[in-house]
């Protein structure tokens, strides 16, 4: 999906309509207030969870994981940060069952195995305030250390 400011305004409100109390149901779409204790007060970031049946329930243009969202700075949506697409195992999902994958593809193919790990993205928000987020960002208890937090102490040696 591009940074077409339409198309994530769309999106933006697609997902809100799944909060309201009429049709919300945690088991498909969660929103989430994001914060930082080093990210400046005018931000307001949402964390987007979707259950893996959302993805294709909805419809939705984006498969992102993790998604945040938030304003920019003339208050138009944005996407914060988009993480890498979501991926289903063989036969999951329609898309990925095996005459499928023949159909589009061919092979030779070759099989692999997920590992564990911690993914950290990095967003660099509209007034230069460096967003370091992981796979599934939270907002830890005060005495640990968050993913986020190891990320950015790595970032900063990088630096």
């Amino acid at each position: 999906m591009t940074e077409n400011t339409d198309e994530v305004r769309n999106l933006a409100k697609r997902l809100e309509a799944t909060q309201d109390f009429q049709y919300y149901n945690p088991d498909n779409c969660m929103r989430t207030d994001y914060r930082r204790k080093k990210l400046p007060e005018h931000f307001k970031i949402s964390y987007w969870k979707f259950q893996d049946k959302f993805y294709q329930n909805l419809g939705l243009p984006i498969y992102a994981y993790p998604l945040l969202m938030g304003k920019d700075e003339f208050n138009n949506d944005q996407i914060i940060v988009r993480g890498y697409n979501k991926f289903f195992h063989a036969d999951e999902i329609a898309q990925t069952s095996w005459k499928e994958t023949q159909a589009k593809t061919k092979g030779p193919y070759e099989i692999s195995g997920i590992e564990d790990g911690c993914t950290i993205l990095i967003s660099a928000l509209w007034d230069g305030t460096l967003l370091v987020v992981s796979k599934f960002p939270c907002n830890p208890p005060n005495d640990s250390t968050s993913p986020e937090e190891a990320g950015e102490r790595w970032l900063e040696k990088q630096l």
